[in-house]
């Protein structure tokens, strides 16, 4: 009798575990695991297959790099929190790997970007988070590989990787659980190679004591102050058309343009050097447009070429967006922040550094989707910068393999990181930015052509001639000015109304571009006629180039704003 409940336990037993590993063999029959690499990157997930041959991905995976682990399964899924702060668990959709970046696509029009910079051991990795507009968070798990361990730094504000020959940085914080916080404000971070030796960060450097504008406003009360001591007017006919036009902005500023203006109409109004650079104040505007319109269609072939070559060379261009924008051609930004040379570079140049960071920020608000693209370089750049920075007490020293980088070429960058750092809101990028333009001019240069050289770069100057975007569209409108306000605005069903501010009693002028040809102009309240010697009285007046939609304007200012109507 017991030998028969024995054997009867044991062919129940051998049942129980044979339908046990047939569902288990039916389970992994229908999964299938794919995985795949970007350098150092290795991606893992499952695909469930059906009969009707539409795969679905399991919403699981890991995304393992360098000692650490991000990964989501059914005990630490990936969690978005709405704006109303509930919260959800995000199922994977899709996934899609382009160049160097893994894009993982989850239910709710969200994406985690993976994107992997540099080469072999310079190989770091930057996340990203795209958050519809009702997602105000995610929280992505994390952990260590074997062997590795993983610290929170709470006082940085940094987690750290450690295994037995190196280290890595986590440039965010984590929580208890080893989450990982994306927000709508705060939606990159990055991982990288961390050399305790070097233990530059940019938190560190926020806290010297001139990192700060205070610090730096007085500094630029120093600059204009030595380069208004240093220019002499009776230097005039042998100065730069730089130097000029650095003079006739900052006087305009100090409410001096009248004299300066006289003084300079003396030396150099009709000297054959004259570009568009000077013309707002100087006139000669059909002409010195040609050189407005040669200058720019250059830069676009430079671009163009760099583009086609796959070289960053388009990022060292002064005002990239601006020509892009006059040229009505900002599809190329397009083109532009995707280079596959973005995410090759591991070295860029200060020169690039400062052009990319001034691209973004320009870029950002008439296309933030293309701006967004170089994220994750910028974030390696960032990083890589530590690199070249050493401190000398409370000075911020900027050094490459050629040596310690010159006064110019650090304002540059230091003003560049300050706007980028504005618009994104890193305080201690921005600070950082403060600190290097303080300590690169500790000692302000004296010669002009070196300050002038930095003063539309260091001084917020609006009567510094610049390019103004009026109105976006199928043909941009834009003006090249030294106003430091211009608008165009639509009145009624067929009029343009141009405000436009100086100084009483002066005179500036104005090349308009992309505006359609109007029937009627209308200023200081009386219709006008295009009149060739329009910028010989004393008095406004115009000339319109239908072929080229330019507008060529001279404004004599009876009160602050005046307004010019046209009508269609």
């Amino acid at each position: 009798m017991t030998n028969h409940i024995v054997q009867k336990f044991f062919r129940l037993l051998a049942v129980y575990c044979l339908i046990i590993l047939g569902i288990f063999a039916i389970q992994f029959r229908n999964e299938i695991l794919i995985n795949k690499n970007i350098g150092s990157l290795r991606l893992s997930l499952h695909e469930i297959s059906s009969p009707d041959k539409k795969n679905t991905l399991k919403n699981t995976f890991q995304v393992v790099f360098r000692g650490i682990t991000f990964y989501a399964d059914s005990k630490s899924p990936v969690i978005f929190f709405n704006s109303d702060d509930s919260s959800e668990k995000a199922v994977l959709t899709n996934y899609e790997i382009n160049a160097n970046t893994l894009s993982l696509q989850f239910d709710n029009n969200c994406e985690l970007l993976f994107s992997v910079t540099g080469k072999d051991e310079n190989e770091n990795l930057s996340i990203h988070a795209n958050l519809t507009e009702n997602i105000s968070k995610i929280t992505l798990p994390c952990k260590p590989v074997a062997t590795y361990n993983l610290e929170p730094l709470e006082k940085n504000g940094f987690a750290l990787v450690s295994g037995k020959d190196s280290q890595f940085l986590l440039n965010s914080q984590l929580d208890k659980n080893n989450l990982l916080h994306l927000t709508q404000a705060d939606n990159s971070t990055f991982y990288a190679l961390y050399n305790p030796a070097a233990n530059i960060t940019y938190e560190k450097l926020a806290g010297f004591a001139s990192a700060n504008k205070d610090s730096f406003d007085s500094i630029i009360k120093q600059f204009r102050n030595t380069f208004v001591s240093a220019y002499k007017v009776e230097n005039i006919p042998s100065s730069s058309e730089k130097e000029i036009t650095a003079y006739l902005a900052e006087s305009a500023f100090q409410g001096k343009f009248k004299n300066a203006i006289t003084s300079v109409n003396s030396g150099f109004k009709q000297d054959s050097k004259k570009t568009y650079l000077s013309s707002p104040y100087l006139n000669n505007l059909i002409n010195t447009n040609k050189t407005l319109v040669s200058y720019n269609n250059n830069l676009l072939y430079k671009i163009q070429q760099s583009i086609q070559a796959n070289t960053l060379e388009a990022f060292e261009i002064d005002k990239l967006v601006s020509v892009l924008v006059y040229k009505n051609n900002l599809a190329l930004a397009n083109q532009l922040f995707s280079l596959p040379a973005l995410n090759d570079v591991q070295t860029p140049t200060i020169a690039q550094m400062t052009g990319i960071l001034n691209a973004y920020t320009d870029l950002f608000p008439l296309s933030k989707e293309t701006a967004e693209k170089i994220n994750p370089v910028i974030d390696n750049m960032l990083q890589y910068l530590l690199t070249l920075f050493s401190t000398d007490d409370e000075t911020l020293v900027l050094s490459t393999e050629e040596g310690e980088s010159s006064v110019s070429e650090t304002c540059k960058l230091a003003v560049a990181l300050i706007r980028y750092a504005k618009l994104v809101s890193n305080h201690d990028v921005e600070a950082t930015g403060y600190l290097l333009a303080n300590s690169a001019l500790k000692a302000i240069p004296k010669e002009t052509s070196v300050l002038s050289d930095l003063y539309p770069v260091l001084v917020e100057n609006d009567y510094y001639p610049h390019f103004t975007v009026l109105s976006q569209g199928t043909t941009n409108i834009t003006a090249w000015t030294c106003s430091p306000n211009v608008t165009l605005e639509k009145q009624g069903t067929n009029q343009l109304v141009l405000s436009t501010t100086f100084t009483v009693g002066d005179s500036h002028y104005l090349i308009i571009t992309g505006l359609k040809a109007f029937n009627y102009i209308e200023i200081y309240g009386l219709n006008y006629r295009s009149d060739k010697r329009f910028e010989s009285y004393n008095s406004a007046g115009y000339v319109y180039d239908k072929p080229s939609q330019t507008l060529f304007l001279k404004m004599r200012h009876k009160s602050e704003t005046e307004k010019i109507i046209f009508t269609y």
